[in-house]
């Protein structure tokens, strides 16, 4: 797993898709291949930023970081369709839920229109951002439980950016990830995506 940032005590990696992040200590994941302890997770098929624990020194700080949403996150997706919707506020099991869109590129996958977007979330609703792109008509490209997946392909859904304050230093870290094996996949019949 490529390491992206890190100091003595926090480190952020790029987790591959079709890897979990925690399993509880029933397998391979990315807890037992790093002897960190994880303070948010992904979806198995969700690729991206984790940001994990070396020490216990700030862990409470992080996590209360988590908790207020006072960590910056942002996901790029591939969806179906010619995205036009800019915000969803619908709720999760009955907990408010909010996410904020920018479409970023129009393209093709498999024949039909596609588009690549990315997904702001507000809230941290489990499977949010799937289950907004799918109730508005979008649903990623591959999901196999909210859209029409296609097996052993994984998800168009990749955690792109992590933003905090460190505990520390007061620092701002800012820590980013591109999808680059989805130039080959997902983004292959889209013209104008670039990458950062």
């Amino acid at each position: 797993m490529e390491i992206l940032w890190e100091d003595a005590d926090l480190v952020a990696i790029n987790k591959p898709a079709g890897l979990l992040v925690d399993s509880g200590g029933r397998g391979d994941d990315v807890v037992s291949r790093t002897s960190c302890f994880a303070f948010h997770r992904l979806d198995r098929e969700t690729s991206g930023i984790v940001l994990l624990g070396r020490s216990r020194r700030y862990a409470r700080e992080i996590t209360a970081l988590f908790e207020e949403k006072r960590i910056r996150k942002a996901y790029l997706a591939v969806v179906r369709g010619e995205w036009r919707d800019s915000k969803v506020d619908l709720e999760i099991e009955g907990r408010p839920a909010v996410t904020t869109f920018r479409r970023l590129a129009l393209g093709h996958y498999a024949g039909d229109a596609a588009s690549y977007i990315e997904a702001l979330p507000k809230t941290g609703r489990t499977h949010q951002i799937r289950l907004h792109c799918a109730h508005v008509g979008h649903p990623i490209l591959g999901d196999q439980k909210y859209g029409e997946g296609e097996v052993g392909h994984g998800h168009a859904l990749h955690a792109h950016r992590l933003d905090f304050r460190h505990p520390a230093t007061g620092a701002t870290i800012q820590i980013r990830s591109e999808p680059w094996a989805w130039r080959e996949t997902w983004l292959k019949n889209f013209d104008d995506v670039e990458f950062r």
